[in-house]
């Protein structure tokens, strides 16, 4: 018998408190229950949702279909040389359980990216990133499951489409559900600290441990507790703009960060233009933007789908009116 319950409640599997009822839920445990799952939803003309821990997602009150959570567990080593080991972890494994491991054996790579809510499973779909790092620099492949055919697939790093805050998995949402991921990690000391104030807090002797330990330090300054505050992190991702568009906006407001992107772009900091615009610890209603961070929307309680959708809106006005450019949302509508 298939592991499906029904209209259950996803309230506690959103970090932003939002009231939600999937009609049909299952966390299958490995990819054979996940195979089986998937095939009885595609003959019953279920369509299927992939949800992880609901750290970037908004849920609508109501989801139809069949609401699937993988709770694949487990990290392994599957190859490993002089220079570098690939680990494999399942997609249920809580992203920061992972990265303490890798801290803890001394495998270089993901430490920039402590303390990052969500799970393992996720973390190619965003190609999560923080402080100069994303995790793209470090997957060296992905196994999941096609939902249409039922097939266990692997998609190298090259196959995955990865882009800031994308991927293949993100631009077709419906098409696989990830299994585990596997990285590719350094078993030789080097680190990344030229991003924000991060070579100050670590100081002149970085460990790998020194480093997690500031980044942890940093985030948990900056971002509120979910459980004091429900919240997604950062809502909007940095907007990617013309070289041109960079420069003339920094000679016009010469605090404005901006930080190199791809051949002819640059990426501007999301937080300093919400801020800019007057929205940071503003408010409406039962949702606001954070006041020691202004790119966290947060929900200060019994706040609904349509209340953090009136207040993104009335952001992403602000930001276009005063500087032109336009803001994206960084988590994910299920509905």
């Amino acid at each position: 018998m298939l592991p499906i319950s029904h209209n259950v409640s996803l309230s506690a599997n959103n970090t932003l408190g939002l009231a939600s009822l999937a009609a049909n839920y299952a966390a299958p445990t490995d990819h054979a229950q996940l195979i089986a799952l998937l095939q009885y939803a595609v003959t019953a003309g279920m369509p299927v949702h992939v949800l992880g821990s609901g750290s970037n997602v908004l849920l609508a009150p109501v989801i139809q279909g069949l609401v699937v959570q993988p709770n694949m567990q487990g990290m392994a080593v599957v190859q490993q040389t002089d220079t570098h080991v690939w680990v494999q972890a399942g997609a249920g494994v809580a992203w920061h359980d992972f990265v303490c491991h890798c801290v803890g054996q001394q495998w270089y790579g993901v430490e920039n990216l402590s303390l990052i809510p969500g799970k393992v499973g996720a973390s190619p779909i965003q190609n999560i990133g923080a402080y100069g790092v994303e995790v793209k620099d470090t997957i060296a492949w992905v196994q999941a499951v096609e939902i249409a055919t039922g097939e266990l697939v692997t998609l190298l790093a090259s196959d995955c489409q990865f882009g800031y805050r994308d991927s293949v998995f993100k631009q077709q949402p419906n098409r696989w559900v990830i299994v585990n991921v596997v990285y590719k990690l350094s078993l030789v000391a080097h680190f990344k600290l030229d991003y924000g104030d991060l070579a100050a807090t670590v100081g002149d002797a970085p460990t790998i441990e020194r480093v997690a330990a500031a980044l942890i330090a940093i985030r948990q300054s900056k971002l509120p507790s979910v459980a004091a505050l429900p919240n997604a992190g950062s809502y909007f991702k940095n907007p990617i703009v013309d070289t041109a568009v960079a420069e003339a906006l920094k000679a016009e407001y010469p605090t404005l960060p901006v930080y190199p992107g791809a051949a002819g772009t640059a990426k501007l900091a999301a937080g300093w233009l919400i801020e800019q615009a007057g929205w940071r610890g503003k408010s409406i209603g039962k949702v606001g933007m954070y006041d020691k961070q202004a790119l966290v929307l947060v929900n200060y309680g019994g706040a609904a789908l349509a209340d953090i959708l009136a207040v993104e809106q009335a952001v992403v006005a602000d930001v276009q009116a005063k500087f032109a450019v336009a803001l994206e949302r960084e988590p994910v509508l299920l509905r």
